[in-house]
């Protein structure tokens, strides 16, 4: 990644995001019908956030997308 971008993402402080309680249910139980690109999106950006690796999260999402 660009270093601006690096920067960016290392920028956390402020912000909040959606609960634990979501994010397990989404894991979980999946999306309900044409919600599924913005919660994969969402999904990625929740484990770049939190330093999951770039390679670990995109496998993650591969699977979650396959399963769900």
């Amino acid at each position: 990644m660009p270093d601006w971008l690096l920067r960016l993402v290392g920028q956390k402080e402020g912000r909040s995001g959606h609960s634990l309680v979501l994010w397990r249910s989404l894991v979980r139980e999946g999306v309900v019908a044409g919600q599924r690109n913005n919660t994969i999106a969402s999904f990625a950006g929740h484990l770049l956030w939190h330093g999951i690796d770039l390679l670990v999260a995109f496998e993650l999402l591969l699977c979650w997308n396959r399963v769900r």
